[in-house]
Formats: structure tokens, C-alpha cells, sequence
């Protein structure tokens, strides 16, 4: 039974990766007419480009993470530039205020997200739904134990359902789909944007966006005892992201070029389905999205809260109380913000906050970090023991 739970684990990583990475972007195909469809055909370059970017970036530090056995970002930062104390806390306070800000912003747009779907589908004030949001994401995070599993297996159905939207809706309207992946429509399309080199660079933005998964992919991390469980968990969370970037792409193109306008092209693709499994369809489309509320808003929740747990516990002692506080903070703050406009500060910072995480998260750990793991691998194998972070000086026992 243990060793079933260990081959999991890597699998709820991927999905809780794919429910992180999916939000209400992806659901909804917005990202796919962002990043995807506007290079016409290139635009699956783009598409598979997002997640060898992200997934190759966050195996290099969720494998730091696994040898140090990290509990959260914190132990990694510390020694992953550089084992420099004064470095170390230097660079922790960069990545906690990216972290909260980005936490902050992402869950806020989560729960005013669900808010409004609430609205719309039952005619519930806006902020009822809100709080309606904030009671589930209340009951995910304390029924008991094993969030890390709850987020993974929620992902599931979203996945699977989300796949089984985009199959039904590009094959309702493929002969356009294949024109448009021909190049039917490449003359509305910039010239400047229909070639190799700027979808790549689409693809190498977007993955870099993703990079905010890492935190949470730490946490996973530090469970594992075998480099394999990163490899597996990273190639299954490319499996699962690139397939579905592909589909919907793939959807937005077969109601190319109206949907490429729309700002949620899979709810117009089924706007144009005629058929009596519409209704069915259009349930689906919201349960989607409505998982991918909570799913993006747990992900990121669980990365942060692992590290302020440990600053909130210096004066709080009950984990549960901790959790509590930090997870209705999270997705408050960003409501109250608004609430007394600040928003536009705000979004300033989460840009702010995009190209600090760029320059002094990846960029510098496609170098630093292979770097520091052969580091550590060399330690390891010397003494038996782990050298740095929270379990410095335990035995190893870690290939």
C-alpha cells in the first residue's frame, strides 16, 4: 500500500499541475486564441513550446527540492543560488513578496470569477457567490489531511471532461478547422506573428508565466526519494498540459475567425453547436470552469501556505487555525483591493511581479540550478547525508 501511495504521488502532481496551469484561461480557450491561434498553424509550436518551457524549468528545481527534502520554496532558496546566508534571505524575500502578490492576485481573480459565474448561471449576488466559493475552498483545504491528493483528483474529472469538450467541438465544425490550420485566414492574421520564431517566443512568455507552479511542485517534491518520481511527474504534467493546449487550440480554429475575437472562444464554438446535447455541453463547459476556479486557487494556495505557515505559527500554534487564516487572507485581499480601487495598483505589481519572477527565478535557475544539484548529488554521495534545508544532516536515503 505505501509503495502504491509513492507511484501516486508524481500522477497527483501532474494533475494538481494541469488543475494550477488550467484556471479559467485554458477552460475557456482564451489562451489558446491568445498565444495559440493568432500564428495560424505555427500555432501548435506554441503550444507544446508553453510546456517544455515550464515543465523543464520546474524539474530543475522540484529535483533540488527532493534531495534537500524540502517542505516548501523557502528551503530551496536558501542554498539553490548559492549556500550564502545572507543571500539566501536576501533572495527569500523577493520570492515571498512574488509569491504573495501573485496569490494574491490569482485567487482574487478566482473568486470573483466563481462570483459571477454563480450570478449568471443562478441569479446569486455576486458576493454571496464569492463567499460561496470561499466555504468550498474552506472544505477542500480542512476535511482532513492530504490536500496534495484532494487537488490532484479533483483535476481529474476537469481534465477528462475538458478533453472530451474540445474533441466534440472541433469535430462539429472540422472543415473549417482545416482550413484554417491550412491558412484560409492567414491574411487577417499579423504577418509579423504567423512564423517559427514568434511562436516560439509566445511559447517561451506563457511558459514562463507557469513557472508559479514550481512553489507548489515543492512541496510535492520534497516527498520524493527517486529522481524518476520528478521525471515521471513532470512528463505526465507535459502530457496532460500540452494535449490540452493542442485540443483547444484545435476548437478555436474550427470557428476560426470570429472565435479568435470572442473572450470566451469555447462558449461561442458552442453557441454555433446545434444540437440537442448543447444543454448537455454547456453544463460541462461550466463545471469546468467552476473546477478550474478552485483547482487554480488551491494550487497556488498550497505552494504559499507552506511557506507562511511557518511565519504565521511563530504566534499561531494550531496548524488547522493557520491554514484558516492564511486561505481566507488569500482570497479576500484582493476583493478588499478592489473593493476600494486599488485594482489598477494592483495588476501594475502583478507585472512588476511577472518580470522579477523572469530575471531572478528563471533565467538564473536554468543555470544555477543544475549547477546546485550536482552540488548537493556530490555531498550526498560523499557523506550519506542531506546538507542543506529543514532535514540538513539526516541520511539521505535518495537516488
Amino acid at each position: 500500500m505505501k509503495d502504491k501511495l509513492k507511484l501516486s504521488v508524481p500522477l497527483l502532481c501532474a494533475l494538481t499541475w494541469f488543475g494550477h496551469s488550467c484556471g479559467a484561461s485554458l477552460a475557456t480557450g482564451r489562451l489558446a486564441a491568445q498565444y495559440c491561434t493568432r500564428h495560424g498553424a505555427y500555432g501548435f509550436i506554441a503550444a507544446v513550446f508553453i510546456w517544455v518551457v515550464t515543465c523543464g524549468f520546474c524539474f530543475i528545481v522540484m529535483d533540488y527540492a527532493r534531495l534537500i527534502k524540502a517542505n516548501s520554496y523557502h528551503d530551496c532558496v536558501e542554498t539553490i543560488y548559492y549556500p550564502n546566508k545572507i543571500l539566501g534571505k536576501v533572495l527569500n524575500i523577493i520570492w515571498d513578496i512574488t509569491v504573495l502578490v501573485s496569490t494574491i492576485v490569482t485567487s482574487g481573480t478566482c473568486i470573483a470569477g466563481c462570483g459571477s459565474l454563480l450570478q449568471k448561471l443562478f441569479g446569486i449576488n455576486y458576493y454571496v457567490g464569492m463567499g460561496i466559493f470561499l466555504v468550498i475552498m474552506l472544505f477542500v483545504f480542512l476535511i482532513g489531511p492530504g490536500i496534495l491528493e484532494r487537488l490532484g483528483k479533483m483535476s481529474l474529472p476537469m481534465l477528462i471532461l475538458l478533453l472530451v469538450l474540445c474533441v466534440v467541438m472541433f469535430t462539429n465544425n472540422i472543415g473549417n478547422m482545416n482550413a484554417s490550420i491550412a491558412g484560409t485566414y492567414n491574411d487577417i492574421l499579423d504577418p509579423k506573428a504567423v512564423g517559427i520564431g514568434s511562436a516560439l517566443n509566445d511559447g517561451l512568455t506563457y511558459g514562463m508565466t507557469q513557472s508559479g507552479f514550481v512553489a507548489t511542485g515543492i512541496v510535492y517534491a520534497g516527498r520524493y526519494t527517486k529522481r524518476k518520481e520528478t521525471v515521471k511527474s513532470c512528463f505526465l504534467a507535459f502530457i496532460f498540459g500540452a494535449v490540452a493546449m493542442v485540443l483547444t487550440t484545435m476548437s478555436v480554429f474550427a470557428y476560426f475567425p470570429d472565435s479568435q475575437g470572442e473572450t470566451l472562444p469555447l462558449l461561442y464554438a458552442m453557441q454555433q453547436y446545434n444540437s440537442t446535447g448543447a444543454t448537455i455541453l454547456y453544463a460541462i463547459y461550466n463545471i469546468i470552469v467552476l473546477l478550474a476556479y478552485i483547482s487554480t486557487a488551491g494550487s497556488i494556495i498550497t505552494g504559499a501556505t507552506a511557506r507562511y505557515k511557518l511565519i504565521v505559527g511563530k504566534v499561531v500554534k494550531s496548524e488547522k487555525a493557520c491554514t484558516i487564516i492564511l486561505l481566507v487572507f488569500f482570497l479576500c485581499a484582493s476583493v478588499i483591493l478592489g473593493r476600494f480601487g486599488l485594482t489598477v495598483l494592483v495588476d501594475k505589481g502583478f507585472k512588476l511581479v511577472g518580470k522579477v519572477r523572469t530575471f531572478v527565478w528563471f533565467w538564473p535557475l536554468l543555470v544555477l540550478g543544475p549547477i546546485a544539484i550536482m552540488r548537493v548529488s556530490k555531498k550526498i554521495k560523499e557523506t550519506g547525508k542531506i546538507p542543506f534545508g529543514p532535514h540538513a544532516g539526516e541520511d539521505a536515503n535518495i537516488n
